[in-house]
This record gives structure tokens, C-alpha cells and sequence, in this order.
């Protein structure tokens, strides 16, 4: 069956823990990764090399507790700052596009749109802001 977007219309930030926790996204996590990553190696070989070469002088330091701590910190950043930049991006995009639908449809009909659950809170977000600061009136989201 099909799951329906669920947002949070109390949190401003389009992407928060609830949705990295929600059990579709973790069944689908490893094959988006994998995805992601070789995506990322054809798109952008230099990021790629980058990091491997920031592998390969982690591994070559000694192993100690702050080794380790700032492994784990700068790896997590990365990733954040890799995965924040691509799903944000994505989903401004995804919601142009469907907003750009609606809009061609002219209501005549439904749009439906696919989207994958890591893209679902942020694209409704995006696209329930972008009809709040069109409205004449307040919106209650």
C-alpha cells in the first residue's frame, strides 16, 4: 500500500529526527546510500577523492580515544552537511516541480506526485510555505 507524507506543521525545519526515524526511510536507507554514494562518485569524483583521502590519513594515525572521537565528529559532518545539502536541494526542487504541475493542470484534475520518504516532509513543507506566503490570508498549516 501507499503511505501518506506526514509533516509536522510545529517544527520549521523541513527536515527533523522524527522523519530519519520513521521505518520506511530506515528499510530504504542502505540501498538510497548506496545510490547516493555512487551518484555522487560519477557526479563529483573530486568529493569523493577527498574523502578517501581523509580515510586514508585517519587510518594511517595512531588509534587512540581522540582519534577516534574526532573520526566519528568530522565523518558525521560530512555526512550531514552531504545528505542535509542534497535532500534540501532535492526537495525545493521536487516541490517546484509539482507546484509547476498544479499550476498547468489549471483544476482540471489531481496531481499526484511519487515521491520517496526522505523527500515527503520536506517537499510538503516547502510547498504548504510557498501557499501560506501566497495567501491573502493567514494559512493555519
Amino acid at each position: 500500500g501507499t503511505r501518506p507524507c506526514v509533516a509536522r506543521p510545529d517544527e520549521d525545519d523541513p527536515i527533523g529526527i522524527y522523519d530519519f526515524l520513521d521505518p520506511m526511510f530506515l528499510c530504504g536507507m542502505p540501498l538510497a546510500v548506496i545510490r547516493y554514494v555512487c551518484s555522487t562518485a560519477l557526479d563529483a569524483p573530486q568529493l569523493v577523492l577527498g574523502y578517501g583521502v581523509f580515510v586514508v590519513v585517519f587510518l594511517a594515525l595512531p588509534f587512540n580515544l581522540f582519534t577516534t572521537l574526532m573520526s566519528i565528529a568530522i565523518e558525521i559532518l560530512i555526512l550531514r552537511i552531504v545528505m542535509g545539502a542534497v535532500l534540501l536541494d532535492r526537495d525545493a526542487i521536487l516541490a517546484r516541480s509539482v507546484k509547476d504541475a498544479c499550476e498547468d493542470s489549471s483544476g482540471s484534475g489531481s496531481v499526484v506526485a511519487i515521491l520517496g520518504a526522505a523527500h515527503c516532509n520536506g517537499v510538503k513543507k516547502y510547498l504548504m510555505k510557498d501557499i501560506c506566503s501566497n495567501a491573502e490570508t493567514s494559512c493555519d498549516t
